[in-house]
């Protein structure tokens, strides 16, 4: 696929582009604390929370993810980020309930975080977690054979 296609179809940053350099005191205070709202998950409806916090020592940034489909055969999904900062941007590592376990990189901006997670032989995908006004949107896209693919979509609100 191409450069223009994956921008086209709403993807972050073309996989495998290098993420721009950070500085390494970037702050994430504003995603730091508990989130939760609604969104959709697979083509569901689903509910979901998301809490972030630094950890070990302020050294990393944490990120727990746990997200619920409503309806019949209700799908359960959780999973924790770790991020370090680094000069080139911030890396880490993605656990999931699955049992999966992908390689991350992010980059951090003021009220942004993009992720690239994942590798070529297993899953590729993108995520985002945006500050709009008062609200935080999560994005997942994974880059399917046919392309990118957003498969969740949520906008939550600060509860602590």
């Amino acid at each position: 696929m191409k450069r223009r296609d994956l921008l086209r179809a709403g993807a972050l940053l073309p996989l495998g582009a290098a993420l721009p350099a950070v500085a390494e005191t970037f702050d994430p205070g504003w995603l730091i604390g508990g989130w939760s709202g609604e969104g959709s998950f697979m083509g569901r409806p689903s509910s979901a929370t998301l809490d972030a916090r630094m950890a070990i020592g302020g050294k990393f940034l944490e990120i727990e993810w746990q997200v619920a489909t409503t309806g019949d055969k209700p799908v359960r999904y959780e999973g924790r980020g770790l991020y370090r900062p680094g000069a080139g941007g911030w890396d880490g590592h993605w656990f999931d309930s699955s049992g999966a376990i992908r390689p991350l990189a992010a980059s951090m901006e003021s009220t942004a975080v993009r992720v690239q997670w994942g590798t070529a032989e297993t899953e590729r995908g993108t995520s985002l977690y945006a500050l709009a006004g008062d609200t935080l949107i999560v994005e997942d896209t994974v880059l399917a054979a046919q392309g990118p693919r957003t498969f969740a979509t949520h906008r939550l609100k600060r509860r602590s």
